[in-house]
């Protein structure tokens, strides 16, 4: 049975498009998050929220009683019983104790909206040069967690190696046992009307710059490259969305507030949003009367493959995003 009442669990970005949709449809939206940058947009937006607690996976599955307690102290007496609970990431987290607790008292729905880690990437055993650190990975991770996840909870955990990190994933059989699944065909498409209709009220922009990282992806490009191009950008009519966590310090160019979604400024832009590698790229290049635009080959990169892996997520949309081949024609599409 379906409740008037929705409590949204977003633990990341992406997560947030589930709350938006309901409120373009009108429904009653309460999110719930411990990410402080989301909690920021929603008190922008005047989201009603709940802030939850930050508890590592390790503690998840050391103490099940003391985090239960600490989820329940931060509901605050909320009737769950009335509420639909949305959940959209398989990488455990808060989110998925939720489908633990409460998928007996209430509905749970589990949006297909993210990439599926699961599905996506292989676990290499060896993904460290040190055989210690392999071996302490293998059993604190592999065999000690698991266990301790499903002896604790009941849940069902793999992991995958993902940039660096091994991240538990909730595997998707346990899901669909547990949960109600909605899944959607062209989510590039999904996502895109959902930003497109929400509002938000900020002014509108000629150029969305979303701003790279420099420090960050001078890892993998030339830094030299990266800042060239981005004073170039920065001498337009360009206003800056930073990532969120990052702190942008540009002096005497116009900025968003780094909490706001950079997909929802999309319709508040005339000209082009513009970026080195961003999925918000992909729902602009859906948009009719906007450029989308990536400057990833006018860059030097140190390592061909990362470059490759970026700009194959960027084709994935299906959108028309324009690569320009000089720093001439990159001028030409910011006029």
């Amino acid at each position: 049975m379906q409740h008037d009442k929705n409590l949204c669990i977003c633990m990341g970005y992406e997560s947030l498009v589930i709350p938006l949709k309901l409120m373009n449809e009108g429904k009653e939206v309460l999110v719930y998050s411990n990410r402080r940058d989301i909690l920021k947009f929603c008190k922008f937006q005047k989201i009603p929220f709940i802030q939850g607690p930050i508890i590592s996976s390790s503690k998840c599955a050391r103490f099940p009683n003391k985090v239960k307690s600490l989820i329940l102290k931060s509901l605050n007496g909320l009737d769950i019983q009335k509420h639909n609970i949305h959940v959209t990431h398989k990488a455990f987290g808060l989110h998925s104790l939720f489908m633990v607790f409460f998928a007996k008292e209430t509905n749970v729905l589990f949006h297909k909206t993210e990439i599926d880690f699961e599905k996506s990437f292989s676990v290499p055993f060896f993904p460290f040069q040190n055989l210690k650190t392999n071996l302490k990975h293998i059993i604190s991770f592999w065999f000690l967690q698991r266990f301790q996840f499903l002896l604790n909870y009941g849940l069902f955990i793999t992991y995958r190696y993902y940039l660096g990190t091994l991240i538990p994933i909730v595997k998707d059989k346990w899901i669909v046992e547990n949960t109600k699944i909605v899944d959607y065909n062209g989510k590039f498409e999904f996502f895109f009307d959902t930003y497109l209709n929400f509002s938000v009220n900020v002014p509108i922009c000629k150029n969305l710059f979303l701003f790279t990282d420099i420090n960050e992806m001078s890892n993998y490009v030339d830094k030299e490259s990266l800042m060239k191009i981005h004073e170039l950008i920065i001498g337009h009519d360009v206003t800056v969305k930073g990532h969120p966590n990052r702190n942008v310090k540009l002096d005497n160019v116009q900025q968003y507030p780094s909490f706001i979604p950079a997909e929802v400024l999309i319709a508040k832009t005339s000209n082009s949003v513009i970026g080195l590698s961003s999925t918000t790229l992909g729902y602009a290049s859906f948009h009719e009367k906007i450029k989308s635009i990536s400057f990833i080959d006018l860059v030097k990169w140190s390592d061909i493959s990362k470059k490759n892996f970026f700009k194959d997520n960027l084709t994935k949309s299906g959108g028309k995003i324009v690569f320009p081949q000089t720093l001439q024609e990159l001028d030409n599409l910011l006029r």
